[in-house]
């Protein structure tokens, strides 16, 4: 038996190798250029896909925060001299990070920085810094690609910037509804809301089986619990509506979201939506359920790592402050995680979401959804879309006139099929490197 010192010795000889092989220059050899640490969030085998990249040619060159931080650049060669009101560009490089840090819509950002909130200069110097380490590794290791994650943290927003500045091809990586699927983005390197489904879509939608499609999401639903990350699970509680009136589910999203940081219409933001929904169901006499996101309940921020606190519960009792509106008999408002979100869709008689995977989870199930922001699955034809908050009424008094729609049913399976088994892949190490070779031969 090997002892664990001399098993230590060994992890770090070959980490140290792993390192020189994917950072010096190998002939013949593609280069891809992880610019965003964030990648490490997506739960991916880093050495696992370096060194299986190695053998088929390709180098992943990938520096861990820890290796950030020591290489940071002090100077500031561009965007200097300037207030962060003052440079639209730097702006745009750190709204994402203030927005999460000060827990705001982007609506709010100009009264944010005005104020001196959020932590701005500090964004603003970790962007500079940003901007310059990666231009001088984009010159040094000359890679065929830059990968990164999501699109909107600041080293996503400075590589997007340098693919187009360098003329690279770009990769954005995404987690999904499924643990093991990723979404991927080639054109926009922006994963959430501005990715090619809908191409995919149309692309497929007329060359798949409906048995295999059926067979699909059937097995997807009786797995939903095995499918889900762990910040997305749920408990298996069931919730009962107490009569029989109709039940209009809302479900949340957290609500610095990068889906719903840029995703949402001008008065559509989560509070307006539960706005609307409550005066719809107090009119209609109708049960209103809020489902806010687990992750708020028991999560961190990925900016800060502060925890949520409850963070939509809050900026919904600050909108209801000084009225009873929320201690209503006819709201529920699961701000814990104690309900089953699946159950809850089964009891509503229509599901509304801003834009999340769980409304597309929802029509897979039969259900009637509405979406009241940037949604990649919304205007195919099995969703009710709004893009006003006047619009929200006559959308769920629609969705309760018109039931249930077979043929809506069978688009949003068909959606939901192209999507998971066609569009994304699965987190293993040959599907990612075949991917790489892909999106290097694509030049945009």
């Amino acid at each position: 038996m090997i002892p664990e010192t001399i098993k230590r010795h060994i992890r770090l000889l070959r980490n140290r190798l792993l390192k020189c092989l994917t950072r010096i220059w190998l002939p013949g050899f593609r280069r891809v250029y992880c610019a965003d640490p964030n990648i490490a969030f997506l739960g991916l085998d880093v050495q696992g896909l370096q060194m299986a990249a190695l053998l088929r040619g390709i180098q992943v060159i990938w520096f861990d925060r820890k290796e950030r931080k020591q290489r940071a650049i002090c100077d500031e060669e561009s965007l200097a001299g300037e207030s962060i009101t003052e440079n639209a560009e730097l702006h745009r490089l750190i709204e994402y990070s203030v927005a999460v840090d000060a827990e705001v819509q982007l609506s709010e950002l100009d009264q944010v920085i005005a104020a001196g909130r959020g932590n701005c200069e500090e964004y603003a110097a970790h962007a500079k810094q940003s901007l310059q380490l990666i231009r001088r590794d984009l010159r040094r290791f000359r890679p065929h690609m830059i990968l990164l994650a999501q699109g909107h943290g600041v080293e996503a927003v400075v590589a997007r910037r340098c693919a187009v500045e360098f003329g690279l091809s770009l990769l954005a990586f995404e987690n999904t509804a499924l643990k093991d699927r990723i979404v991927w983005e080639p054109i926009s390197g922006v994963t959430v809301n501005r990715n090619i489904a809908r191409s995919m879509f149309w692309r497929y939608m007329d060359a798949v089986s409906p048995p295999v499609i059926k067979d699909f999401c059937d097995g997807i639903i009786a797995s939903t619990k095995q499918n889900k990350q762990e910040e997305h699970a749920s408990p298996e509680a069931e919730w009962k509506p107490d009569s029989d009136r109709p039940v209009v589910l809302y479900l949340g999203q957290v609500y610095t979201d990068s889906s719903l940081l840029y995703g949402c219409y001008p008065d559509l933001a989560p509070e307006q939506v539960v706005q609307s929904l409550y005066n719809w169901c107090e009119t209609n006499g109708a049960q209103l359920v809020l489902k806010l996101h687990p992750k708020e309940a028991t999560g961190a921020a990925p900016v800060t790592l502060r925890p949520y606190n409850k963070l939509t519960m809050r900026k919904l009792q600050a909108m209801f402050e000084g009225s009873d509106a929320l201690d209503q008999s006819w709201v529920t408002i699961d701000s814990e995680n104690q309900w089953d979100t699946y159950r809850l869709i089964e009891a509503a008689d229509v599901v509304v979401t801003i834009n999340s995977q769980a409304g597309l989870e929802a029509a897979i199930r039969g259900k009637n959804v509405v979406t009241s922001g940037r949604c990649f699955y919304a205007g195919l034809d099995f969703t009710t879309d709004v893009t006003s908050s006047a619009g929200m009424a006559d959308a769920v008094s629609k969705c309760i006139e018109s039931g249930y729609s077979k043929e809506r049913h069978a688009l949003a399976q068909k959606f939901f099929y192209v999507f998971f088994e066609k569009y994304c892949i699965k987190k293993q190490n040959r599907q990612l490197i075949e991917l790489f070779r892909k999106v290097m031969a694509f030049r945009v």
